[in-house]
Protein backbone atom coordinates (compact mmCIF):
# COMPACT_ATOMS: atom_id res chain seq x y z
CA UNK A 1 0.00 0.00 0.00
CA UNK A 2 1.24 3.46 -0.94
CA UNK A 3 2.23 5.74 2.05
CA UNK A 4 0.69 9.12 2.10
CA UNK A 5 3.09 11.60 3.88
CA UNK A 6 0.96 13.58 6.13
CA UNK A 7 0.79 17.69 5.63
CA UNK A 8 1.02 19.53 8.58
CA UNK A 9 -2.05 21.91 9.24
CA UNK A 10 -3.17 24.67 11.90
CA UNK A 11 -6.33 24.33 13.19
CA UNK A 12 -7.43 27.45 15.09
CA UNK A 13 -6.48 27.88 18.39
CA UNK A 14 -10.04 28.59 19.85
CA UNK A 15 -10.81 25.16 17.62
CA UNK A 16 -8.21 22.65 19.81
CA UNK A 17 -9.44 24.53 23.17
CA UNK A 18 -13.01 23.48 22.51
CA UNK A 19 -12.04 19.67 21.86
CA UNK A 20 -9.35 19.75 24.57
CA UNK A 21 -12.22 21.23 27.02
CA UNK A 22 -14.52 18.65 25.95
CA UNK A 23 -11.60 15.61 26.11
CA UNK A 24 -10.99 16.31 29.59
CA UNK A 25 -14.28 16.51 30.93
CA UNK A 26 -14.98 12.90 29.25
CA UNK A 27 -11.44 11.88 30.65
CA UNK A 28 -12.41 12.90 34.34
CA UNK A 29 -15.59 11.08 34.12
CA UNK A 30 -13.82 7.91 32.74
CA UNK A 31 -11.06 8.46 35.11
CA UNK A 32 -7.95 7.62 32.21
CA UNK A 33 -5.78 10.36 31.25
CA UNK A 34 -6.80 12.63 28.91
CA UNK A 35 -3.39 11.87 27.03
CA UNK A 36 -4.79 8.60 26.06
CA UNK A 37 -7.82 9.66 24.31
CA UNK A 38 -7.04 10.74 21.09
CA UNK A 39 -4.14 11.60 18.78
CA UNK A 40 -4.94 13.86 15.96
CA UNK A 41 -3.29 13.07 12.31
CA UNK A 42 -5.30 13.70 9.15
CA UNK A 43 -4.07 15.22 5.43
CA UNK A 44 -6.32 18.14 5.58
CA UNK A 45 -7.96 20.53 7.85
CA UNK A 46 -10.99 19.20 6.40
CA UNK A 47 -10.28 16.10 7.77
CA UNK A 48 -8.53 17.06 11.05
CA UNK A 49 -12.09 18.56 11.99
CA UNK A 50 -13.58 15.65 11.21
CA UNK A 51 -11.42 13.48 12.72
CA UNK A 52 -11.07 15.28 15.95
CA UNK A 53 -15.16 15.08 15.90
CA UNK A 54 -15.35 11.96 15.29
CA UNK A 55 -12.76 10.72 18.09
CA UNK A 56 -14.49 12.95 20.33
CA UNK A 57 -17.82 11.16 19.48
CA UNK A 58 -16.78 7.84 20.12
CA UNK A 59 -15.50 8.94 23.77
CA UNK A 60 -18.57 11.15 24.48
CA UNK A 61 -20.64 7.71 23.42
CA UNK A 62 -19.08 6.04 26.50
CA UNK A 63 -20.44 8.65 29.03
CA UNK A 64 -23.66 10.00 27.58
CA UNK A 65 -25.59 6.83 27.85
CA UNK A 66 -29.62 6.72 27.22
CA UNK A 67 -30.49 8.55 30.97
CA UNK A 68 -31.94 6.31 33.58
CA UNK A 69 -34.80 8.27 34.08
CA UNK A 70 -36.03 11.10 36.39
CA UNK A 71 -38.46 13.90 36.21
CA UNK A 72 -38.44 15.74 32.47
CA UNK A 73 -40.16 18.64 31.27
CA UNK A 74 -43.23 18.73 30.51
CA UNK A 75 -43.83 19.33 26.29
CA UNK A 76 -41.13 21.41 24.18
CA UNK A 77 -39.85 25.10 24.81
CA UNK A 78 -41.89 27.38 23.09
CA UNK A 79 -41.91 27.38 18.81
CA UNK A 80 -39.71 29.90 17.39
CA UNK A 81 -39.75 31.14 13.80
CA UNK A 82 -36.93 30.13 11.53
CA UNK A 83 -36.14 34.35 10.67
CA UNK A 84 -35.91 34.50 14.49
CA UNK A 85 -33.63 31.93 15.34
CA UNK A 86 -31.08 33.14 12.41
CA UNK A 87 -31.32 36.72 13.92
CA UNK A 88 -30.43 35.69 17.28
CA UNK A 89 -26.52 37.18 17.91
CA UNK A 90 -23.72 34.72 17.50
CA UNK A 91 -21.81 36.86 19.84
CA UNK A 92 -23.63 38.01 22.88
CA UNK A 93 -22.70 40.42 25.17
CA UNK A 94 -23.54 40.77 28.77
CA UNK A 95 -22.45 43.48 30.98
CA UNK A 96 -18.81 43.13 29.98
CA UNK A 97 -18.78 39.30 29.03
CA UNK A 98 -18.49 38.58 25.45
CA UNK A 99 -20.11 34.94 24.75
CA UNK A 100 -20.31 32.01 21.93
CA UNK A 101 -22.08 29.11 22.20
CA UNK A 102 -20.30 25.64 20.26
CA UNK A 103 -22.14 22.35 20.13
CA UNK A 104 -21.04 19.13 19.28
CA UNK A 105 -23.59 16.86 17.78
CA UNK A 106 -23.57 13.49 16.22
CA UNK A 107 -25.79 10.32 15.41
CA UNK A 108 -24.75 6.65 15.73
CA UNK A 109 -24.64 3.94 13.04
CA UNK A 110 -22.79 1.10 15.42
CA UNK A 111 -23.87 -2.05 14.03
CA UNK A 112 -25.87 -2.69 17.40
CA UNK A 113 -28.21 0.71 15.83
CA UNK A 114 -31.03 0.86 13.58
CA UNK A 115 -30.26 0.81 10.25
CA UNK A 116 -31.41 4.80 10.03
CA UNK A 117 -29.37 5.88 13.14
CA UNK A 118 -30.13 6.53 16.23
CA UNK A 119 -31.77 10.00 16.90
CA UNK A 120 -29.49 13.11 17.30
CA UNK A 121 -27.36 13.79 20.53
CA UNK A 122 -26.55 17.66 21.11
CA UNK A 123 -24.06 19.28 23.37
CA UNK A 124 -24.06 23.09 23.50
CA UNK A 125 -21.38 24.64 25.79
CA UNK A 126 -21.63 28.37 26.06
CA UNK A 127 -17.70 29.81 27.01
CA UNK A 128 -16.24 33.71 27.37
CA UNK A 129 -14.11 34.31 24.19
CA UNK A 130 -11.16 35.27 26.79
CA UNK A 131 -11.96 32.43 29.21
CA UNK A 132 -13.06 35.05 32.09
CA UNK A 133 -15.79 33.92 34.54
CA UNK A 134 -19.52 33.81 32.65
CA UNK A 135 -21.83 36.02 33.92
CA UNK A 136 -23.50 35.69 37.46
CA UNK A 137 -26.38 33.65 37.21
CA UNK A 138 -25.83 32.39 33.90
CA UNK A 139 -28.32 29.74 32.93
CA UNK A 140 -29.54 28.22 29.44
CA UNK A 141 -32.54 25.76 29.81
CA UNK A 142 -33.22 25.38 26.11
CA UNK A 143 -32.62 25.24 22.52
CA UNK A 144 -33.10 24.82 18.70
CA UNK A 145 -31.45 22.87 15.87
CA UNK A 146 -32.02 24.51 12.35
CA UNK A 147 -31.70 21.72 9.39
CA UNK A 148 -32.70 22.03 5.61
CA UNK A 149 -36.16 24.30 6.84
CA UNK A 150 -36.29 22.19 9.99
CA UNK A 151 -36.61 23.00 13.88
CA UNK A 152 -36.00 21.15 17.04
CA UNK A 153 -36.81 22.38 19.87
CA UNK A 154 -35.73 20.77 23.43
CA UNK A 155 -34.71 21.28 26.23
CA UNK A 156 -31.40 21.01 27.19
CA UNK A 157 -29.93 19.11 31.00
CA UNK A 158 -27.21 19.44 33.08
CA UNK A 159 -25.20 16.36 32.93
CA UNK A 160 -21.79 16.43 32.17
CA UNK A 161 -19.28 17.97 34.06
CA UNK A 162 -21.14 17.77 37.32
CA UNK A 163 -22.45 21.27 38.59
CA UNK A 164 -19.35 21.37 40.69
CA UNK A 165 -17.07 20.60 37.96
CA UNK A 166 -17.80 23.54 35.72
CA UNK A 167 -14.92 25.72 34.97
CA UNK A 168 -16.29 29.00 35.63
CA UNK A 169 -15.84 30.07 31.72
CA UNK A 170 -18.00 27.82 30.28
CA UNK A 171 -21.72 25.98 30.70
CA UNK A 172 -22.49 22.85 28.92
CA UNK A 173 -25.86 21.37 28.33
CA UNK A 174 -26.96 18.37 26.61
CA UNK A 175 -30.04 17.35 24.61
CA UNK A 176 -30.77 13.54 23.59
CA UNK A 177 -33.22 11.86 21.30
CA UNK A 178 -33.25 14.10 18.53
CA UNK A 179 -34.68 13.86 15.25
CA UNK A 180 -32.58 12.40 12.19
CA UNK A 181 -30.96 14.95 10.94
CA UNK A 182 -28.17 14.39 8.57
CA UNK A 183 -25.38 13.55 9.59
CA UNK A 184 -22.73 14.91 7.63
CA UNK A 185 -24.83 18.32 7.58
CA UNK A 186 -24.80 21.45 8.31
CA UNK A 187 -26.63 23.43 10.69
CA UNK A 188 -27.84 26.18 12.98
CA UNK A 189 -27.80 25.91 16.31
CA UNK A 190 -29.32 28.41 19.26
CA UNK A 191 -29.68 28.46 22.68
CA UNK A 192 -31.40 30.29 25.74
CA UNK A 193 -30.23 31.98 28.26
CA UNK A 194 -31.20 33.46 31.37
CA UNK A 195 -29.02 36.24 33.61
CA UNK A 196 -29.32 36.38 37.31
CA UNK A 197 -31.63 39.45 36.51
CA UNK A 198 -33.99 36.85 35.15
CA UNK A 199 -33.22 38.95 31.56
CA UNK A 200 -33.71 36.31 28.56
CA UNK A 201 -31.46 35.92 25.54
CA UNK A 202 -30.43 33.97 22.16
CA UNK A 203 -26.94 33.00 20.84
CA UNK A 204 -26.82 31.59 18.05
CA UNK A 205 -24.04 29.34 16.44
CA UNK A 206 -24.02 28.39 12.44
CA UNK A 207 -22.08 26.18 10.58
CA UNK A 208 -22.31 23.56 13.55
CA UNK A 209 -21.65 19.59 11.61
CA UNK A 210 -23.68 16.64 12.25
CA UNK A 211 -21.01 13.80 12.84
CA UNK A 212 -21.75 9.93 12.62
CA UNK A 213 -20.36 7.24 14.14
CA UNK A 214 -19.86 3.81 12.30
Amino acid sequence: MKKTDSIPIQIPRASLETWQEIVNIMADIMEIPAGLIMRLRAVTRSDALKAAGAALILLLGFACTEPDGGDEKAGAPDELSISTLQSAPDTLIIGEKRLILTTCMWRDFMPVSPPDGKPLIAIFTVMTVDSTDLPFGLQADAAWVVCEGEIWSTWIDEEAPPPEDEDPFRLVRIARNGPKFGPDVLVTAVVRLTDGLSTVYLLRADNQYIYRTD
